[in-house]
């Protein structure tokens, strides 16, 4: 459970330690980023020790304390939790709870799908917008109907004149191959 080289919480023989101490539970959190543009991260660890023996308090009775640790170093805050179900501040949820099943679905299974097909709606709008915006064409004005060209619009139909009917088509408009 090691958090940094001089980090509140640590671990030794797979006991976890607070500033050293043996600790009887410990649970972490990060409220921020670290982005590498000289930013603190600042993390809050909840911990159960013995407040006496760190000096803390002078409960001997094992609490719940609040930590707020920045850069795994450095302790900013140190307050008892305080809650009065003297729990750790998380709970463990079935979604779905099915008594034949050796596993529950995870809600990350559960919305695969539809992220699935959001991802692929969204991908397929950027890749048809960046390359209605890049697209380029050669065309021969005097062979198609220059207002279906100009026009906008999706699922675009561009007329011959009359004079190309049975003509090849690439003579009077083509769309220059760029690789990338």
């Amino acid at each position: 459970m090691q958090y940094g080289p001089r980090g509140i919480l640590t671990e030794s023989e797979g006991i976890p330690l607070v500033c050293g101490e043996p600790a009887l539970w410990a649970w972490r959190y990060d409220v921020s980023r670290d982005d590498g543009h000289g930013q603190c991260r600042v993390a809050r660890d909840v911990c159960g020790t013995d407040p006496e023996r760190l000096g803390l308090d002078d409960s001997t009775f094992p609490e719940k304390w609040l930590f707020v640790v920045a850069n795994d170093s450095v302790v900013i805050h140190a307050q008892p939790l305080g809650l009065f179900h003297n729990k750790f501040p998380f709970e463990v949820l079935e979604l779905e709870p099915d008594g034949y099943a050796m596993f529950k679905r995870s809600m990350l299974d559960i919305v695969r799908p539809m992220n699935d097909v959001m991802n692929w709606l969204v991908n397929t709008h950027f890749y048809n917008t960046r390359k209605a915006l890049n697209d380029m064409f050669v065309v021969d004005p005097s062979r198609v109907v220059m207002k279906d060209v100009l026009s906008p619009e999706p699922g675009k139909i561009i007329r011959l004149r009359e004079e190309m009917y049975g003509q090849d088509v690439r003579t009077a408009i083509t769309q220059f191959r760029l690789a990338t």
